[in-house]
């Protein structure tokens, strides 16, 4: 493929030397081959990164990103994954990543419950929505967890845009922020 546009600058450099005249016509056909080629070369890219999740797919796809990460999986199916990592703070947490049509669902649950919603206090919640507006990666919700009230970090992001490298970013913030957040809560409860 380098050949392939070495060869296209080339021949843009030849005919811009020797037929200005005819130059930017020659010009647009190579930038729309050149367009063409990148185009078709980005759907297949995106298609191959969407096939890369689906099916069964998914299984061998987490497997390989945690291997090259030297992350272990606590449990794998086709349509979710649980992982458990140690924080800095000593306390471990653990990431699920579900499977969705075209979107795949990470989320780290903390601590932090609650018996329902009216229990849930006000401060925590302004708190997380300020932390929300801060964040690239990750944002804060409250999700029913076994009939609790659960603050957890989640992120969402389409198949397509998920490569080895993303998956470790989002994983580690989301790991790194709820452990933050427990620990916040902690010493505020402690009066610390």
């Amino acid at each position: 493929m380098e050949n392939l546009f070495a060869n296209i600058l080339n021949a843009k450099v030849a005919l811009r030397m020797e037929y200005c005249n005819k130059y930017e016509i020659a010009t647009f056909n190579q930038s729309a081959f050149i367009f063409s080629v990148n185009f078709t070369i980005n759907y297949y890219l995106m298609a191959i990164e969407l096939d890369l999740f689906s099916g069964t797919n998914y299984q061998a796809t987490i497997r390989s990103y945690c291997n090259q990460l030297g992350w272990s999986i606590h449990d794998l199916n086709n349509l979710r994954a649980v992982l458990k990592f140690q924080a800095s703070s000593g306390i471990s947490q653990t990431v699920f990543i579900i499977r969705h049509e075209n979107t795949l669902e990470f989320s780290c649950p903390s601590g932090v419950k609650f018996l329902n919603r009216d229990s849930v206090p006000g401060w925590i919640s302004t708190f997380l929505l300020g932390q929300n507006s801060t964040y690239k990666l990750g944002f804060w919700c409250i999700e029913n967890i076994s009939d609790q009230e659960v603050f957890s970090i989640m992120h969402n992001a389409e198949m397509n845009l998920i490569y080895v490298n993303y998956f470790q970013r989002v994983i580690s913030q989301l790991v790194q922020k709820c452990d933050e957040f427990e620990q916040s809560v902690s010493r505020v409860l402690s009066g610390i």
